[in-house]
């Protein structure tokens, strides 16, 4: 580790826990939005059950309500009042999900959230709320790690494909938007029966890739080490003065293959950035300044309806920008090489839909060469992201709970999809942190522990992760690492429709 990275990591953690000790003295507000969620009761009685307290509470003061306890309601307890042992087995369970959700490329939103709903007995909408902080601190120690990194062989790209980012990310925000306001319209009971098939789904379909992962792996390890044998027989014949022990590991003779590449430089798609960078602007300006600052239009008016809708035609201009850009890419490095064709769109757009389902294998996987190529995969992404986008919105949950195992069944190369996954989930984790700001959904207290929790352990999950995929060549861990995350909130899903009784009513579209 050189000192740059040794000062960053010294960096990160000085900032993640000032902000955690900076919060552990806040006090728990009652947001305005969940008033209704809140039960009132007796302060005489104490019944508000496990990990929260009967509270006067400014939310309810004024009211219509008759009695001498109309004020009073069940409150969540502070975090250090008194500190149980459930807030710190709840902050251990927080690590653990992190961790395994770096190695994933996801922030385990699903999973902390019904952890925190039914370990600490926090309301659903609290949960969630805090489930994205942690979230949001898990995205964001991978980032830190998957920036400044370089993409296997093309050490001229960053891990991080910005161009692919920019063609999922609009794409995807446009069909979140469309799934919470049909979200609106279905019974509590409806969307947790289309969660439960649709975790069910994607957990078969992820285990099973997984295992032809681990054997594709195992195969190619097998053929490598009869090639490097060779090769290094041939290497002692040819050199009989220069002696290299046999006990040579994998990981020392890759060292010795990578360090006589040279070092090209990093390419920087500044304008994808840019534009990425214009768009998550325009988001936030439409989710803050719009519906919750200086505007505040009410919900279901027509100031409302215009900036919601808004966002779509832009999330489908950018979307054709990025083809755009991708394609102008693609067709530079062509004629560098002596193989560029200025038809290579037009024909990419015509046969792409044939070769897509002619490789639509009967076990529901799409097998294109080793994975899909940039070209294919740019043109399909935007629709592939919509779609994901739809149900991430629909389904409330991270949007990589979803977009990363649509990735691996489309045989992504796992250490880029997990990259890009986690810079898609960040840009809408961030989204909706700063919009819980704004509303005051914040218990700081929490926030900055669960924060600093997820940012230690998704670090610790993504610096494993890498190793694991560029020193041992084991992208396959990735890949265990969704399958667990996928099938622990398929069971934390069965658990709360069973313990639970969800209502079958309608919900109001206009509702806040």
């Amino acid at each position: 580790m050189t000192a740059s990275e040794i000062c960053r990591w010294r960096t990160l953690l000085v900032g993640a826990t000032c902000v955690a000790i900076a919060a552990a003295r806040s006090s728990i507000d009652v947001p305005e939005a969940f008033s209704e969620d809140l039960r009132q009761c007796n302060p005489a009685e104490d019944d508000c059950g496990r990990e929260r307290v009967c509270a006067e509470s400014d939310t309810f003061k004024d009211s219509d309500d008759d009695g001498p306890f109309q004020d009073f309601v069940c409150l969540h307890k502070q975090l250090d009042d008194p500190f149980s042992w459930r807030d710190g087995v709840a902050m251990v369970l927080v690590v653990l999900v992190s961790g395994v959700g770096g190695v994933a490329g996801i922030g385990g939103f699903s999973v902390s959230l019904r952890l925190l709903e039914g370990l600490n007995n926090f309301l659903e909408r609290e949960a969630a709320v805090l489930s994205n902080t942690a979230a949001l601190g898990a995205l964001s120690a991978q980032f830190v790690l998957n920036a400044p990194r370089r993409f296997g062989d093309e050490v001229e790209y960053p891990l991080i494909d910005v161009e692919l980012l920019l063609a999922v990310v609009p794409a995807a925000v446009s069909g979140i938007l469309v799934g919470e306001i049909l979200r609106r319209f279905m019974p509590e009971i409806i969307v947790m029966i289309i969660t439960l098939i649709a975790l069910v789904l994607l957990a078969a379909k992820v285990v099973q890739r997984t295992r032809h992962i681990r054997r594709q792996e195992r195969e190619a390890a097998t053929v490598k080490r009869a090639y490097q044998s060779s090769l290094l027989d041939e290497f002692g014949s040819n050199h009989s003065a220069l002696t290299i022990s046999d006990r040579s590991s994998t990981s020392d003779l890759d060292l010795m293959q990578n360090s006589m590449k040279p070092q090209a430089e990093l390419k920087i798609p500044f304008g994808s950035i840019c534009l990425l960078a214009a768009f998550w602007l325009l988001c936030l300006i439409q989710a803050i300044f719009v519906e919750e600052g200086f505007v505040a239009a009410p919900t279901c008016s027509l100031t409302h309806w215009v900036s919601l809708l808004c966002i779509i035609p832009v999330a489908v201009i950018v979307s054709i920008l990025a083809l755009c850009i991708r394609e102008g890419n693609l067709l530079r490095k062509d004629q560098k090489v002596g193989r560029g064709d200025p038809t290579s769109f037009t024909r990419l757009s015509t046969s792409s839909a044939a070769s897509f389902a002619a490789n639509f294998e009967s076990e529901g996987s799409v097998t294109i060469t080793e994975s899909l190529n940039r070209e294919l995969m740019t043109l399909w992404m935007p629709c592939i992201a919509a779609s994901v986008g739809f149900f991430t919105g629909l389904l409330k949950v991270e949007l990589g709970d979803l977009l990363a195992p649509v990735l691996v069944l489309l045989q992504m190369d796992c250490l880029r999809l997990s990259s890009l996954t986690g810079a898609a989930s960040l840009f809408v984790a961030s989204l909706d942190f700063l919009q819980f700001v704004v509303r005051g959904n914040m218990a700081w207290a929490y926030h900055g522990v669960l924060f600093g929790c997820g940012f230690l352990g998704s670090a610790m999950g993504r610096k494993f992760a890498i190793f694991a995929a560029s020193t041992l060549r084991r992208t396959a861990v990735i890949a265990v690492a969704l399958s667990i995350l996928t099938l622990s909130a398929l069971a934390l899903t069965v658990l709360r429709l069973v313990d639970e009784d969800p209502e079958w009513s309608i919900g109001d579209i206009c509702e806040d």
